[in-house]
């Protein structure tokens, strides 16, 4: 009965420790996460233009899954390569991936189930303005594959990216929709004033050229005078 007992209690108490440890792993996993998205955030808010955001993506994704990353962008209706960190493998098939998730606006590549045979995963950077580029992912350990939890905080870092790339995108696009305001005023500022400083002189030719046609019997001295005007 003691054998039994001490038996049971030990079973019990090892399944309550397994269910502590799994409990305080998920818990650590979210901190890590909680910090990462914190830290990602933090370096966005302070990037004002492409080139900062873009450098601070690539140093976040690299410091949290040990990659290689490359960041292409939508420049009108095409797909420009605008940072690709050395070592990243990017030949003509992978551009052929890339190209591919930008048109469809899904991810493909490596540890996806579309075009796997890729050296990278690629994932579009998708707002309410559409695609507006690709994040690639390069593990440096090949024999590395990456977790649920992995996968979700690199949909939050792509969520992130994209966000941070359409602000800046909008802000562009609001200066130079205060560009084209300010040409608007200019053109019309100088088109009041060309046609203020022409309207006198034209009256008086419209006057002359008109007293010359009503009045044929004109003598010379009147058609000289008023050709001189």
């Amino acid at each position: 009965i003691t054998f039994v007992v001490l038996f049971i209690t030990g079973a019990v108490i090892n399944s309550l420790t397994q269910q502590t440890r799994r409990q305080t792993e998920i818990v650590r996993q979210r901190e890590r996460r909680t910090a990462v998205l914190y830290g990602l955030s933090r370096d966005l808010s302070r990037a004002v233009d492409t080139d900062q955001i873009l450098r601070a993506i690539v140093k976040d994704l690299t410091q949290t899954f040990n990659c290689r990353t490359a960041v292409l962008l939508k420049e009108r209706s095409t797909l420009v390569a605008k940072m690709i960190e050395p070592g990243f493998p990017f030949d003509d098939r992978e551009r052929a991936v890339a190209a591919w998730v930008f048109q469809n606006g899904e991810k493909a590549g490596r540890n996806t189930d579309t075009l796997p045979a890729a050296a990278s995963m690629y994932l579009p950077l998708k707002t309410n303005q559409g695609v507006l580029g690709v994040l690639g992912i390069n593990l440096k350990d090949d024999k590395e594959k990456m977790t649920i939890d992995d996968r979700n905080l690199l949909e939050s870092f792509v969520t992130q990216t994209s966000l941070a790339v359409e602000r800046v995108y909008l802000v562009e696009e609001a200066r130079q929709i205060q560009i084209m305001r300010e040409k608007e005023i200019m053109q019309t500022a100088l088109f009041d004033s060309i046609s203020h400083d022409l309207k006198t002189p034209l009256v008086s030719i419209k006057g002359s050229l008109n007293e010359m046609l009503k009045n044929k019997e004109l003598d010379d001295r009147s058609k000289e005078n008023y050709l001189e005007t």
